[in-house]
């Protein structure tokens, strides 16, 4: 018996599907033993009843071997025979959580089980949800000899946290096996039902040059060979280039733990037609400082090299530096006394569980916490990556840093400062500047009075502070509560704020350019808590090369996680405009505009239809300059809803259509619209003290009115051209979208003609001469685009025909298909409407396989093949009747199809 110490990939047979079977004690000839560990024989395990109280549906057993006991370690021994003598690879399902599990075969070594090197589908089975330590993880321990017969496998759980340990199953397996879930491996590669949802298991993809849906070629490596990244006007382009670059990229973490991995995963990414990754956040979320705020040598070691390995696929990044502040990079030694205290005091209260988070926004407003900050900037900024052998602020790959984010003086958070009791010296401070703003701005406190008209009962003229405001007051029609009338204070008061915030912003981006960094830079991408501060807000962070903004739509119970309870059901596809294209109206015509947060969040039911409305709406007809999906969170797709969280690429919903799309955005398949709504805002208007434009800004439902001197545009336009404001005097240009609009048939045109908006029928019809499809509610109808008909029997899909030779559609003699339709997990249970999940289910995904008869226009196909999980095509072909249709459908439990012409 040997065990191989070096892990190998195991790389899955096309469409291994997997059914459940009854455990197993030998192989029998099936290639593999499933053992279940709470079977085990010779138990010494202290059970406790916390720690098993977990969703054993989620369990392959129904139930697990688990220890939790101070004083005593968990063993146990399991007995399996083999049938046959060969090579095994060995799998564990257990906790990986702060624990750890030794293992012992036969009369083997004991030896360490590594959850960092290969664990997959982690999940949380606690039976209330709570993040605890009750998780579950597959984790591949390598390569085994066995020889026939009789063999043993011993157990042992000692974790430093009371001997903590659950284990669901073992499998040593000698045939393929991608583990999701509970699910056991058997090969079914025959043909499905026309019907069939089926399972997605994918492993770690081998990027074979067969792959249809391998972009990577449009992505020009290394990242950086083109210079470092320049805002030009409305666009971004680099210094050495002619032509703007746009970017379909993705928030990540460093992905994989050895190098290899690394290089693995770029690669994955560069494949799928992502050439920009947001690290959201350097501080934070990797953590490269440890506790004495000091550079990390071992973390820091894992970023630089995914950051060589993301560079060297041509992949580009983007630095959010920061967040949050108080309790990740603020010291007691930082501070004085009295402001650290009242940070400290001030997380504690809001929730009683001291999260850092709450008190993040105050650095917006305070130079002290501001300086503190800077020598993290600085300090990674300065660090030279010995694997690129430059220092970041030299290194052209890194292409865009963002000042803070999500925060910004105008949000909700800062309502503390007008509160009794809270924030006391920096409330002080602030009612000091605003009386230091206002006497510099009128002269005396009788001029102020009498343009205001009245006093609040708060002001202290002789003390020289004045009552301050919250978001709260900042109503559309102007100010709101004990503030009703006080229009021109209200504007006063947002002013200050635009000056407080405008010179962090402009010192911070100062700083970043003293220091060398030479790349795009970027404020904020949050937004104002009140609408009649939205233009002050968006004004502020045109202080950066970029306009940014992050947004989420769809989910349901849960918070951040998938549970059971209500879903929610909307769709993007009745409401043109709204939702996540709503972050449009936020677009500066003279800056380049990014999303760098988005998602249409699971288990909604129509999410397919987020990324190509991103795709085909905002990167193209708007001319948006970057997107970045929030976020990739594996090396893979698989596991159901990784993790169970409502922020996941590693679907195929998302990176799936990434190919397709990417193949379109790179070679500018969608054309860019005229402006049909140029806002122009003057100073003025920002400081009115209420909503000028006639619209919120500051969320993504607008609430349009009718209001003097100002046309109104409604969001719809963004499905028609393109929509912008300005931060100068004249007047507004808005014409052109009751043309494109018909509001009979309830449909608008784009000005390109390239794209059309059913929201009647609530349905997208992409048009263009090159990529086309369909997204929406299309069951039982005829959909004819110019060089494609389609006639679905699956009620929602995302249909998209892209001619990878980038000829026009009607001329392409290789076409990929990709369709998509709703997903669910195994076990899911909605009611009849989808608007409850009853039972969240769990691994492997289901997906819904779209079922549609097609025609190309032009040639009769040669052959129209389905293509695995991976791009690579199958050897079946699919039957092309005489006049040149074609049924796709879910026989060969794909979402991609080939058509050679």
């Amino acid at each position: 018996m040997m065990i191989r110490t070096k892990l190998q990939v195991l790389i899955a047979l096309p469409f291994l599907i997997v059914t459940l079977l009854p455990a197993a004690r030998g192989d029998n000839g099936s290639g593999y033993v499933w053992l279940e560990a709470e079977k085990a024989t010779n138990k010494r395990v202290t059970y406790n009843n916390w720690y098993d109280d977990v969703k054993k549906d989620s369990l392959s057993g129904g139930s697990w071997l688990t220890n939790f006991d101070n004083n005593k370690q968990g063993t146990a021994e399991l007995h399996f025979s083999i049938d046959k003598a060969g090579d095994y690879t060995f799998w564990l399902r257990a906790n990986p959580v702060k624990s750890h599990l030794s293992y012992q075969i036969d009369d083997g070594d004991w030896q360490d089980v590594d959850f960092s090197l290969d664990t997959r589908g982690q999940m949380n089975i606690a039976s209330n949800d709570q993040p605890d330590l009750r998780f579950i993880a597959w984790v591949k321990i390598g390569n085994v000899e066995l020889s026939e017969g009789q063999h043993s496998l011993a157990l042992r759980m000692d974790s430093e946290l009371s001997n903590h340990g659950g284990i669901d199953c073992a499998v040593f397996t000698s045939v393929p096996f991608i583990p999701s879930g509970i699910t056991k491996p058997v090969a079914m590669d025959g043909p499905a039902e026309p019907d069939e949802w089926f399972p997605v298991m994918m492993d770690v993809d081998p990027l074979s040059p067969k792959s249809i849906i391998d972009v990577s070629a449009l992505i020009d490596a290394p990242a950086g060979k083109h210079g470092f990244l320049k805002r030009d006007k409305d666009a971004m382009r680099f210094e050495n280039d002619q032509q703007p670059s746009k970017f379909w990229g993705v928030g990540a973490h460093p992905l994989g733990n050895t190098p290899e991995q690394m290089d693995a995963t770029a690669a994955w990414f560069r494949k799928h037609g992502i050439n920009m990754v947001r690290q959201h956040t350097v501080i934070n979320a990797v953590g490269l400082f440890d506790d004495q705020g000091k550079l990390d040598p071992e973390r820091v070691d894992r970023y630089d090299r995914w950051f060589a390995a993301l560079k060297q696929q041509g992949i580009y990044s983007t630095w959010s530096v920061v967040y949050p502040h108080h309790g990740v990079f603020l010291r007691s030694e930082d501070l004085d006394d009295d402001l650290f205290a009242e940070l400290d005091a001030e997380d504690a209260s809001r929730d009683g569980t001291k999260e850092p988070i709450v008190s993040n926004d105050y650095i917006n407003i305070d130079r002290r916490i501001q300086d503190v900050a800077w020598k993290y900037f600085e300090a990674m900024l300065n660090h030279k990556n010995p694997y690129t052998g430059l220092a970041y602020k030299d290194d052209p790959a890194l292409a865009v840093m963002e000042v803070q984010n999500e925060s910004n003086v105008f949000f909700y958070t800062f309502n503390s400062l007008v509160q009794d009791g809270k924030m006391p010296g920096l409330s002080r401070d602030m009612r000091k500047r605003f009386h230091d703003f206002v006497i510099k701005k009128y002269g005396s406190q009788e001029d102020a009075v009498k343009t205001w008209g009245r006093s609040m009962k708060g002001d202290d003229w002789q003390q020289g502070e004045l009552e301050l405001m919250g978001a709260y007051h900042w109503g559309s029609d102007g100010p709101l509560y004990e503030y009703a009338g006080q229009d021109r204070r209200c504007g006063d008061y947002i002013e200050f704020l635009t000056d407080v915030q405008r010179e962090y912003y402009e010192r911070r981006i100062q700083q970043m350019r003293d220091a060398g960094f030479q790349g795009v830079t970027v404020t904020t991408a949050w937004r104002s808590g009140g609408p009649g501060a939205s233009l002050a807000n968006l004004y502020c962070d045109a202080a950066g090369d970029s306009i940014d903004r992050h947004n989420y739509f769809g989910g349901g119970e849960g918070g951040h996680r998938i549970m059971q309870g209500n879903v929610n059901t909307k769709t993007h596809l009745g409401d043109p405009g709204l939702g996540l294209l709503s972050v449009g109206m936020f677009q500066v015509g003279d800056h380049p505009f990014s999303y760098s947060e988005w998602s249409h969040m699971p288990p909604n039911p129509w999410k397919a239809e987020a990324a190509p409305l991103v795709a085909f709406y905002g990167l193209g007809l708007q001319g948006w300059d970057a997107s970045y999906h929030f976020m990739m969170n594996d090396t893979r797709i698989g596991d159901g809803w990784p993790k169970q969280s409502k922020y996941v690429t590693n679907t195929p919903h998302y990176i799936g259509q990434f190919p397709a799309l990417a193949f379109a955005i790179y070679n500018g398949h969608i054309a860019q619209a005229d402006t049909i709504a140029l806002r122009r805002a003057t100073s003025e208007e920002m400081f009115a003290g209420r909503d000028v434009l006639g619209q919120s800004l500051a969320g993504g439902e607008h609430d349009a009115k009718e209001l003097v001197g100002k046309g109104v545009t409604p969001p719809a336009a963004l499905a028609a051209g393109r929509v912008t404001i300005e931060f100068e005097e004249g007047e507004s240009e808005i014409s052109g979208f009751e043309s494109l609009h018909d509001v009979e048939a309830k449909t608008i045109r784009s000005t390109t003609g390239e794209l059309v908006w059913r929201y009647g029928e609530r349905i997208v019809e992409v048009r263009s001469p090159k990529t086309q499809g369909v997204i929406g509610f299309a069951e039982n109808q005829v959909i004819r685009l110019p060089s494609v008909a389609v006639k679905t029997s699956t009620p929602f899909v995302s249909l998209l025909f892209t001619p990878l030779d980038n000829a026009e559609l009607k001329d392409s003699k290789h076409i990929l298909i990709t369709a998509m339709a709703r997903e669910k997990q195994t076990g899911s249970e909605f009611n009849d409407d989808w608007s409850q999940l009853i039972n969240e289910g769990r691994p492997p995904l289901l997906m819904e396989p779209v079922q549609s008869l097609v025609l190309i226009a032009g040639d009769k196909p040669k052959s129209v093949r389905p293509v695995d999980l991976y791009g690579v095509p199958r050897d079946e072909l699919l039957p092309v009747n005489e006049n040149g249709t074609f049924k796709i459908d879910g026989t060969w439990r794909t979402y991609y199809y080939e058509v050679i012409r």
